[in-house]
Order: structure tokens, then sequence, then C-alpha cells
């Protein structure tokens, strides 16, 4: 039986091919994570803006935290039977950088409880270059544009004493929700 010797230019080729399918597949199941996510920051967003605005109360901030106690379960929920056939290293980058995003986010709020400073700015800058890092590995450069827009505008908005909750839901909608769209529509 003879051997196919794999040559420089067959293993260029095919490890291209498998950078370029890895792209496809997170395209293509990416709009759920980025549509989950979306929707549930941008609905606890609004729930505590509503509960502070009513209440004065401003120990209903801790329902920040359910939002990983909510979205983790339902996303492995719905991304179940969508695992790829095969795992990419681009794959696995992709979700690393939400995995690191999660863990900073969720320190940085930890944090905030002992040594003052504005965490939803900060959490806003690492979202944005989240999703700006999302957009450039898939070759996606209108959501690495709403990235910029949210990591931007978080110090921007703090700095004009924008609502907390407000802003939350502003870069939630530009570095999730609207990507999340965007990949729906660009099959």
């Amino acid at each position: 039986m003879e051997m196919n010797e794999l040559t420089p230019e067959k293993s260029i080729c095919l490890i291209s091919e498998i950078i370029n399918q890895s792209r496809k597949d997170f395209k293509i199941k990416a709009e759920v994570p980025f549509l989950l996510w979306g929707a549930i920051v941008i609905v606890v967003s609004a729930v505590i803006w509503i509960l502070v605005n009513k209440t004065g109360d401003y120990r209903w901030n801790f329902l920040w935290f359910a939002i990983p106690v909510v979205a983790y379960p339902l996303n492995a929920l719905v991304l179940r039977n969508n695992e790829p056939k095969a795992k990419y290293f681009l794959n696995e980058l992709i979700g690393l950088t939400w995995i690191m995003f999660g863990i900073i986010s969720c320190i940085l709020s930890l944090v905030r409880f002992f040594v003052t400073f504005d965490v939803v700015s900060l959490i806003l800058v690492l979202l944005g270059f989240t999703t700006i890092v999302n957009g450039l590995i898939i070759k996606h450069y209108y959501i690495s544009a709403c990235g910029i827009i949210v990591a931007i505008s978080g110090p921007v908005l703090c700095a004009l004493s924008i609502n907390p909750c407000l802003m939350m839901i502003f870069g939630s909608f530009f570095a999730l929700l609207f990507p999340g769209i965007i990949l729906k529509w660009s099959k």
C-alpha cells in the first residue's frame, strides 16, 4: 500500500482549509450565544434599572450576578446538540476569550465591593474588546466595529454620568445582540 506524502504545499492547504472550516462553523453557531447572552443582559439590566428607580434600594444590583447563573446553563442547554463535529483551535480560542471576559468581569464586580471605581465602564471596555477579537478572528469586521463602539463608549458614557444599567443595555445591544443578528442574517 502506497502512502501519500504530505508536501509542504498540501500541508499549508490543509491548514488553511481547517481554519476556514472553523470560521464557517463559528459563524453558523455563534449567533445563538450572542443573541441569548445579549437578551439576558439587556433584560437583567432593565429589571435592575426599574427596581432601583422604583425602590431606591441599590441592593438590587446583586442581580447582576444572576446573569452568569442563568445564561451559562441556558447556553449549554441550547447548544448541547450543536457541538461541532471536530474541535478547532479558533473555536476554542473564541470560547476562551469569552470565558476570560466572564471571569475578569466577575472579579472586577467583587473587587468593587472593596475599592471604588466604575466597574461598568471597565466591563464595557472588556466586552467591546472581546467582541472586537471575535470579529477579527472570524473576519467579520462589522462585528469588530460594534466592539469598538462599545469599548470607546464605556468611559464616555461614564463621564457623561449615564446610568450604569442603561450603559449595560447599550453595550449589550451593540456587543452581543446586534452581532448575533449580523451573524444570523449573514448565513
